[in-house]
């Protein structure tokens, strides 16, 4: 399995109509030994462009998200720097609240 094989290897995937996140998951991840509910949080944590409100039930159809390697999931559950600096480069919203002052 790909995703077992090689630990950094990702890929991305276009939504199609009709189709769910179980479908994709099951697609992708089927046989890599990951657990289906890690794997439905890391995807909507790398895509929220694609649910509608963080939803993992109602997923965008013409969308194309980013399916995370096995150590993008691990860094994301294990809270280190490196996956927050590369969501933030792709365009995604952080989860920090900045307070400026003079």
């Amino acid at each position: 399995h790909p995703f077992r094989m090689d630990q950094n290897y990702s890929t991305k995937h276009k939504v199609q109509k009709n189709e769910t996140l179980s479908h994709i998951i099951e697609n992708y991840y089927y046989g890599s030994g990951l657990d289906v509910n890690f794997l439905r949080m890391s995807i909507v944590k790398f895509n929220k462009h694609a649910f509608v409100r963080s939803n993992p039930n109602f997923l965008y159809a013409d969308k194309t998200i980013h399916l995370p390697s096995i150590n993008e999931i691990n860094s994301m559950f294990l809270g280190k720097k490196s996956n927050e600096v590369k969501s933030y480069e792709r365009g995604e919203t952080r989860n920090e609240i900045f307070f400026f002052s003079n």
